[in-house]
């Protein structure tokens, strides 16, 4: 991010689980397949990484969100797969370390 950080005023994620829009640390609520993310606090966490605002919202949501704003498509499961392959998706040890360290 530090080359484009004159460009980047804030960070949006998806994220699979339970997102309370009133949760001002963005914590994953029941992390469905990344159940390590349960009890993680990623926008308290990225906030303090980046230094800028940051939004937290369910991977499901923005995918329907996604489709609402660019339109039905014939080809509905790439459209799909297009809109949500950009969910924040930490499969790593040392992620699930820093959830669990918060």
């Amino acid at each position: 991010m530090e080359p484009y950080r004159d460009r980047v005023s804030a960070v949006g994620v998806s994220a699979p689980g339970g997102i309370y829009e009133d949760d001002a640390d963005g914590t994953i609520h029941r992390g469905g397949a990344l159940t390590y993310m349960d009890g993680c606090p990623l926008g308290k966490l990225l906030r303090e990484r980046f230094d800028m605002p940051v939004s937290v919202n369910n991977d499901g949501k923005c995918c329907a969100l996604g489709e609402y704003a660019a339109g039905p498509r014939r080809d509905r499961a790439a459209h799909a797969s297009r809109l949500c392959s950009k969910t924040f998706c930490p499969r790593t040890p040392a992620a699930s370390r820093r959830c669990a360290e918060s």
